[in-house]
């Protein structure tokens, strides 16, 4: 299973979360930027938690 973000239409928001294999959506997390979001999938997938950014920059 990996986690994944989708943008939501009406609203400047993303949300992460999973599909189960049979399609169903599990959201985990809302955010107000693309940014948090990436960084919130990171960590989740087994990285740093950063958007973009090496470990410990």
């Amino acid at each position: 299973m990996s986690y994944v973000y989708i943008r939501q239409r009406s609203e400047r928001l993303f949300t992460v979360g999973f599909y189960e294999p049979n399609g169903d959506w599990n959201p985990e997390s809302d955010h107000g930027n693309r940014e948090d979001a990436v960084a919130r999938v990171n960590l989740l997938n087994g990285g740093c938690g950063c958007a973009g950014k090496k470990a410990g920059a």
